[in-house]
């Protein structure tokens, strides 16, 4: 990586292709995977209710593995399971701020416990919950 932040992978690489692979594109659908586990993200059983918890599972194809990634504004976004025809997004259970909260879907809200900052750091892409209080 540069002093500008740049990830830089060889001589002939510039930013058109470089962003090509490491911006996320609005609307596209995603696996997550957890880096320690190597696990996705995923809703056992395809649930498509509110309130259905979200867990980390082996790769097995399914659409509940699925994630669109949809602009929340000011750098955030919403996460829809690819599955769901229920208009669910991932949040925060309850807008709880500790560790171990636990992640469900619900429907959408526009909420601050619904939006995530997803940050590429030349590795992957992580991910925070919004840093403010719903307003």
């Amino acid at each position: 990586m540069d002093k500008n932040g740049i990830c830089i992978w060889g001589k002939k690489i510039n930013q058109v292709e470089a962003n090509r692979y490491t911006k996320i594109v609005d609307g596209a659908t995603y696996i997550i995977r957890n880096l320690h586990s190597h696990m996705l993200m995923h809703i056992p059983g395809s649930d498509d209710v509110a309130g259905a918890l979200v867990k980390q599972g082996y790769d097995n194809g399914s659409l509940s593995q699925l994630w669109k990634i949809k602009d929340a504004g000011n750098g955030y976004s919403y996460l829809f399971p690819r599955h769901s025809e229920s208009n669910l997004v991932l949040e925060v259970r309850n807008g709880a701020t500790n560790n171990y909260a636990n992640l469900v879907v619900n429907p959408l809200d526009g909420t601050d416990k619904q939006k995530f900052r997803i940050v590429y750091n030349c590795l992957l892409y992580t991910s925070d919950a919004a840093d403010e209080e719903d307003s």
